[in-house]
């Protein structure tokens, strides 16, 4: 490959990255639309392009936006949130993951698809992202109460719960190896993090050398990666629990701005635009026959599952409502899901780009709709009651982080 081409396309994807997703922005759009279009865009293109956004080095930089994009999402979950998310919470996170799932892989069967792929559907609809809730509570004055201390518990628990699923579903091997191989893994891993993990870490801060404590996070991120592949799981799984243990045993605020700052700065726009290189327009007119019905299920399915939790935890109907709708937005996981399905070969040819479309058109619309929808739903209890003062924090934070 030409070292001119190369660098000159990472240059071009980048600028097209930033510049794509600052207009999304404020188009009031998702900047990760932007970025994969930047992607779409430039795959087009006649000349050099299109072979180095296709080629085995550009993958490998995507591979590792990939993992970084999952190490964030680690690093926004917090295991103090989770033991003091109350029993609410506790339901509509188990309920947000259940349905959704459920509703996929029926809706999947429906549609011609084989058992593995009718898995990794259902594991597509279950992730939630509530950056966009987070913003339409902080404007209705709506955080300090019991909706919103049920949805910051209940979005923190679905992360987990979710990933705990993808790395089943998207694990190589038999159900029993895959199964085997998690409890192995995370048995593992969650002694290393929370035993030995400080205690290196302190000796590594003894390296005075330039970002000691930054490359620790890589090694760290791409070594649980490595083992949770090695295991039968999907290496994202690897990448989460590193992030989790990165927040909770060395979550210093200046070592977090530079792992933000590697990973959005540069490995995870790469990984969208790489995604929008590899998106065929033309396999996606599938979406008319097939579409509608998957996008119905994942919607209906994340918002019954996580209203019927809430009532189950004793919320009047009109806040089960409220959280039922607070739960819809989906962002990168999602992404992330058919990306790796699509690696793993689960998603082949016109599936591929048929997945893509629908994760795409479910992250854009339950981000436009869940804010006219929540507001609707606010007018219905005018009277606000205040809840839980910690709500406050954890909600701003995951919005900031988001």
């Amino acid at each position: 490959m030409n070292p001119a081409a190369f660098l000159g396309t990472l240059a071009l994807a980048l600028a097209a990255a930033k510049v794509l997703g600052q207009a999304f922005d404020r188009l009031k759009l998702p900047p990760i639309l932007g970025q994969i279009l930047a992607g779409v865009l430039l795959a087009s293109l006649p000349g050099f392009m299109r072979p180095v956004l296709h080629s085995e080095g550009f993958g490998a930089l995507s591979d590792l936006g990939l993992i970084f994009l999952l190490l964030i999402t680690g690093t926004e979950s917090s295991l103090r949130d989770i033991r003091r998310a109350g029993g609410p919470s506790v339901l509509v996170a188990l309920g947000g993951v259940t349905i959704p799932f459920f509703l996929g892989l029926v809706a999947a069967r429906w549609a011609g698809f084989d058992l593995a792929q009718a898995l990794a559907t259902g594991a597509l609809f279950t992730p939630t992202s509530i950056g966009i809730t987070a913003v339409t509570l902080l404007e209705a004055g709506r955080i300090r109460t019991q909706v919103g201390a049920t949805l910051v518990g209940a979005a923190i628990l679905d992360d987990v719960i979710a990933l705990c699923l993808l790395a089943v579903v998207l694990g190589t091997g038999s159900p029993q190896q895959v199964l085997f191989g998690a409890v192995v893994y995370f048995a593992l891993t969650g002694v290393f993090v929370w035993k030995a993990l400080p205690l290196v870490y302190r000796s590594f801060r003894r390296i005075h050398l330039p970002e000691a404590p930054l490359t620790f996070v890589v090694i760290v991120a791409l070594g649980l990666a490595a083992l949770a592949e090695t295991a039968g799981l999907a290496g994202i799984t690897g990448a989460f629990v590193a992030g989790l243990a990165v927040r909770e045993t060395m979550g210093e605020e200046k070592l977090m701005d530079r792992v933000h700052a590697v990973a959005y700065g540069v490995f995870i726009p790469l990984f969208f635009v790489g995604l929008g290189a590899d998106l065929d327009l033309g396999g996606l007119g599938g979406l008319g026959r097939v579409g509608p019905v998957l996008l119905a299920a994942s919607f209906l399915g994340k918002f019954l599952g996580s209203a019927a939790g809430a009532l189950a935890g004793r919320l009047r109907p009109v806040r089960a409502l409220q959280v039922g709708i607070g739960m819809l937005p989906r962002m990168e996981v999602s992404l992330v899901v058919v990306a790796v399905a699509v690696r793993q070969g689960i998603f082949a040819g016109p599936h591929a780009d048929l997945m893509t479309g629908v994760a795409l058109l479910n992250m854009a619309l339950s981000l436009l709709a869940t804010p006219v929808l929540l507001r609707l739903a606010f007018g219905l209890e005018p009277a606000v009651e205040p809840h839980h003062p910690h709500t406050e924090g954890g909600l701003a934070q995951r919005h900031n982080d988001a």
